[in-house]
């Protein structure tokens, strides 16, 4: 405060105020002397009391705080007037400044009682603080200072621990006052938790058990991924791989896992990694969804824009290697932005054209956004610090990386099912619904390879529709069509075996395969398949003097040697049929393809 006095000449003939005038100064003068009192007793935040069966506790809301714009005040600086004075309580329990270009310094008052521990750790749950200072006094009213922070190697720490924490020893009874300080280029938050010694410990190593069964499990499910890609060379298991990869490493970087153990000697490296590796996860998330909801196909234009987005992603992974970390953290969070509302647009367009894919893909995405919203609400002080919150995300991004696998198994059990109908498809003869040309070649390939294998014999029935032109001649195409769905249903009940197979070969023309079955056999079933058409009553005119659709037939029978072709069998049984045709058609002739197959091979 600055004091102005008059001097004597700007003094003197002055004129005392009027009395209503002297009483309001004398008021404003009370209520500024009251103001003065009352501002310096909350000044000092109530002590945290260090009783003897107190483990721990989260101290937030017992500090008392003062902003250091430039931050250039030191230790003897702010715990002498008049800095000492500015110091103001803790509104909230979670100490959120948010991004600034302040050090803030923060005054921490301990009253240890009687029977207290005298070991105690004082925690910043909190990874990315670039400086963080704690000043402890020692004797001779000197202060001992105790540095962490991200711009130091971890070795350096004071307490082997991935989050800044403070060993606080020998803590003497009665009241001991600290002081804090913490600058960083990103936001600035200092959650404060004081822990006894042994529970500290008991702490650390349920924390660490508990972050590595959620990131093994991670882990896990992303090699999966890798080998599922590698076997089935399905592009979206490549993705996944790359999603979780990335997002898994950048959130053992975010808790402060892969400085203590991966990288402890590269302050650099660690300052730069989250944004690398959260830019890759969510560009390479950014390529799975194209390819999970199939974009390309479904939404052409979206699927341009997620191009786009993908690789505003590969840039930003690439620029934050040389730009200040807070640029980075800011374009990184305006892009997550953009990522959130393009991914679930996508999903929402996918849900109303009943893309199944989709609701698996809505559930996964609900899980980490949710869980980090909820570590957000923590760090804005809306909520209070639980076990929802400490590991909300990881639990969140474990659904997630559950449920895609879920649906990608799902995916590719319909894309199998797809193409499994389209193959099947492909091998039916759309008219009949009996198989068709392309399964009868693969069925006679089939059965030709096994009875060269085992010597056993094979027959071939080739057969053609009597007067079939005539029909259509008389009724249409309509009704010719519908005759050729009734001759082939004929046709198809009147085989015995399963392992028989009919097929219609082309046109009005029909062609059984029968495994294991001599002359004689195939003779037999030709019979009863000519006889079922005939039953048919299929009339050519009007009246049943115009005569009705019969069957030709021609078999051919043969025991083939390895290195034989099928085709003999097939021009044998047309042969054969030709036979049939000639002799007066509605009848039954038979060749042996097997004489012809000796006659070659003697020639």
């Amino acid at each position: 405060m600055r004091t102005v006095q008059l001097s004597r000449d700007s003094s003197r003939g002055a004129q005392p105020p009027p009395p209503p005038l002297r009483k309001l100064i004398l008021v404003a003068a009370l209520v500024a002397v009251l103001a003065t009192v009352w501002s310096g007793s909350v000044a000092r935040a109530e002590p945290v009391r260090l009783a003897a069966d107190l483990r721990h506790a989260a101290i937030g809301s017992r500090l008392a705080i003062l902003e250091d714009p430039l931050g250039a005040w030191t230790i003897d600086n702010v715990v002498h007037a008049p800095l000492t004075s500015r110091f103001a309580p803790a509104t909230s329990s979670r100490v959120n400044f948010g991004f600034t270009g302040s050090a803030y310094w923060l005054r921490i008052e301990l009253d240890r009682l009687a029977g207290a521990p005298t070991d105690w750790y004082l925690e910043i749950a909190y990874r990315g603080l670039d400086e963080v200072s704690l000043f402890v006094p020692s004797p001779g009213g000197h202060w001992r200072e105790l540095v962490a922070g991200d711009l130091r190697p971890f070795t350096s720490r004071p307490v082997a621990s991935r989050f800044p924490a403070f060993h606080l020893s020998s803590l003497p009874e009665g009241t001991s006052t600290l002081f804090l300080r913490a600058r960083s280029a990103g936001p600035l938050v200092v959650p404060l938790d004081l822990w006894a010694s042994d529970e500290f410990h008991e702490h650390l190593q349920t924390d660490h058990f508990e972050l590595g069964v959620l990131l093994g499990v991670l882990i896990a499910i992303a090699l999966q991924s890798l080998l599922s890609f590698l076997s089935l060379r399905e592009p979206a298991y490549g993705w996944s791989f790359a999603t979780l990869a990335s997002l898994v490493t950048a959130d053992a970087i975010e808790e402060g896992l892969a400085y203590q153990h991966v990288w402890p000697a590269s302050p650099w490296w660690e300052n730069h990694s989250f944004v690398v590796l959260a830019a890759l996860g969510a560009g390479s998330f950014v390529g799975f969804t194209r390819r999970y909801l199939d974009t390309a196909a479904r939404f052409p234009r979206l699927h341009r824009t997620l191009g786009r987005l993908a690789s505003a992603w590969l840039a930003t992974g690439l620029v934050s290697l040389v730009m200040p970390y807070a640029w980075g953290i800011r374009l990184t969070t305006g892009l997550i932005l953009v990522t959130i509302v393009l991914s679930f647009g996508s999903a929402v367009a996918a849900l109303r054209r009943s893309v199944r894919a989709a609701r698996f893909y809505v559930a996964g995405l609900a899980a980490p956004f949710a869980g980090g919203i909820a570590v957000a609400f923590e760090n804005l002080g809306w909520i209070e610090p639980s076990p929802v919150t400490r590991l909300g995300f990881e639990a969140g991004l474990l659904v997630f990386a559950l449920l895609i696998s879920v649906g990608l198994a799902d995916r590719m059990y319909e894309i199998r099912r797809a193409k499994e109908r389209a193959e099947h498809d492909s091998t039916i003869d759309e008219l009949t619904g009996i198989p068709n040309r392309r399964s009868f070649d693969l069925v006679l390939a089939r059965e030709w390879g096994r009875a060269s294998r085992t010597q056993s014999t094979i027959s071939l029935v080739m057969s053609h529709l009597d007067w079939f032109k005539r029909f259509n001649d008389a009724f249409g195409h309509l009704a010719g069509d519908q005759a050729l769905r009734q001759v082939a249903h004929a046709l198809r009940d009147a085989l015995r075996r399963p392992a028989d197979v009919i097929a219609r070969y082309g046109g009005e023309e029909f062609a059984v395969v029968l495994p294991d079955t001599d002359a004689e056999g195939a003779l037999h079933v030709a019979e009863a398949l000519r006889q079922a058409v005939s039953d048919l009553e299929l009339s050519l005119g009007p009246s049943s003097a115009d005569g009705a659709l019969t069957l030709s037939l021609g078999v051919a029978t043969t025991s083939p040697q390895l290195g034989d072709d099928p085709a003999a069998l097939v021009a044998t049984a047309d042969r054969a049929l030709y036979q049939a045709k000639a002799g007066g058609r509605n009848r039954v002739a038979a060749l042996e393809a097997e004489l012809e197959r000796s006659d070659r091979h003697r020639a």
